[in-house]
């Protein structure tokens, strides 16, 4: 019969790292040209061009040449822009002729 009787320590080390990467997609990318939605609701074609794009709490949040703050829903691009500010214009002037041409009540 054998018997062993071992002392010392054990050491154990290293190092590491946790990378986490978070994509986010954006609609309009830095550069793009696009029109604010509220003035083409009131038929104003507002133009914007897009300067950089922050992320703030996983959120797109553009920035424009002039350093305004707009939201992805608050632009639009040119097409969608001028069918809104079409739309507003020919409802106003309908509703302008339908106010001329109505007879006058005594």
């Amino acid at each position: 019969m054998q018997t062993y009787i071992g002392g010392g320590t054990l050491g154990v080390g290293g190092c590491g790292a946790i990378t986490r990467f978070v994509y986010i997609s954006y609609r309009y990318p830095e550069g793009s040209t696009l029109y604010a939605v509220p003035k083409a609701l009131k038929g104003v074609l507002e133009k914007v061009v897009i300067k950089r794009v922050n992320i703030i709490q996983m959120v797109p949040l553009y920035v424009d040449t002039l350093n305004a703050f707009w939201n992805e829903d608050e632009l639009t691009d040119e097409a969608t822009a001028v069918a809104m500010a079409t739309d507003y214009l020919q409802c106003r002037q309908n509703a302008l002729l339908a106010a001329i041409c109505s007879p006058k009540r005594s």
